[in-house]
């Protein structure tokens, strides 16, 4: 099984979820430190569980500071490392 849709491997799906508020509320700009405090604020007042385990604060930061590679960032790394490259070679000629 490939690890395109999965960036970790996950000890349980909750984990997963954690991940994935980590993941989100870098996209939206909130602080990680905020985002693991909330996380902690939800599993004491909504889920009456006490503290998220290290897992779950530890799935959270690998969410958040996972970078997506985009087409962009895949095309600078291999066309412009090295400037030999940047020739008639580079898919920027052909209007892509």
């Amino acid at each position: 099984m490939s690890n395109i849709y999965q960036p970790r491997n996950f000890s349980n799906i909750n984990d997963a979820g954690n991940w994935l508020w980590g993941q989100s509320m870098s996209r939206v700009g909130v602080s990680l430190g905020l985002a693991k405090a909330a996380a902690h604020g939800n599993s004491i007042l909504l889920d009456r569980a006490g503290w998220d385990s290290p897992s779950d604060q530890s799935a959270i930061g690998q969410g958040y500071i996972y970078r997506v590679q985009t087409k962009d960032a895949i095309y600078n790394r291999i066309f412009l490392a090295n400037s030999v490259k940047q020739n008639a070679y580079s898919p920027k000629q052909w209007g892509h």
